[in-house]
C-alpha cells in the first residue's frame, strides 16, 4: 500500500477521536476502526476516500471538498468541485462581498490517521492544494486485509487532521490555511461526520 507522508504534514487543525466514538470489544482490529470511519464518511455523503499506510496503521483520506468559511460544506452542486464558487451558490451578502473583494474559495481535505506511533509536528512542510488532492489518487480503495487484521490496541489513537486551503482567485493555487479559524471538532460537526460517529 502506498505510504502517507511521515510524519504527517502540519495540518490546519487537529482533533483526536474519542475512543467511545470508535468500536469497542476484544479484540478491536484496525479494520473495525476503518469500517466505522468509512460508514461515517458515507453517511456524511462523501463519495470517495482512499487509504495510505503509516507506521503500525493507516491514513484514511477524504476527497477534497469546497466549503464555506465557517467549515460547512458548499451546496451539492459545488461541494465536489475545485473551481471557484459560482454566484448561484452564494447568498445575497456573500454575493455583494464577492463583487467587492473577489470572493475566495475555501477547500478541505480530512485525513484520519490511526496509529500507535507518535510523531513530531516540527520540520514537516505544509502541503499544497495540488499535493493534498493527489493523496486521494495515490491511495487504495480499501484497507488491505493483512493490515486490517492487526489489533487496534490501547496505545492506538485516531487523529483527525484538517487540511484547509484558500484559493484567492480563479487560476490561483490553493494555499494551506496555517491555523483554521474553525476548530477540527467543529469541522467534523459541520461535515456531518461527528454525528455519524457518535450514533
Amino acid at each position: 500500500m502506498p505510504s502517507f507522508t511521515w510524519p504527517p504534514p502540519r495540518a490546519s487543525a487537529e482533533f483526536v477521536i474519542p475512543k467511545k466514538w470508535l468500536p469497542t470489544g476484544n479484540p478491536v482490529r484496525l479494520a473495525d476502526v476503518a469500517t466505522s470511519l468509512e460508514q461515517a464518511l458515507g453517511t456524511a455523503k462523501y463519495p470517495r476516500w482512499s487509504y495510505l499506510s503509516v507506521p503500525n496503521g493507516f491514513a484514511l483520506v477524504s476527497q477534497m471538498e469546497q466549503i464555506r468559511k465557517d467549515g460547512s460544506p458548499s451546496p451539492d452542486t459545488a461541494r465536489w468541485s475545485t473551481q471557484m464558487p459560482p454566484a448561484s451558490s452564494m447568498n445575497v451578502g456573500e454575493f455583494i462581498k464577492a463583487l467587492a473583494n473577489a470572493q475566495p474559495g475555501f477547500y478541505r481535505v480530512i485525513v484520519f490517521v490511526a496509529t500507535d506511533q507518535p510523531w513530531k509536528r516540527s520540520g514537516t512542510a505544509s502541503p499544497t492544494g495540488k499535493q493534498a488532492e493527489q493523496w486521494l489518487a495515490a491511495g487504495v480503495s480499501a484497507l488491505p486485509p493483512a493490515l486490517g487484521q492487526q489489533p487496534y490496541g490501547d496505545a492506538h489513537r485516531t487523529t483527525t487532521l484538517i487540511y484547509e486551503f484558500r484559493k484567492a482567485a480563479a487560476g490561483k493555487a490553493a494555499v494551506l490555511v496555517d491555523t483554521s479559524p474553525t476548530p477540527a471538532r467543529r469541522h467534523l460537526d459541520k461535515a456531518g461526520i461527528a454525528e455519524a460517529l457518535t450514533r
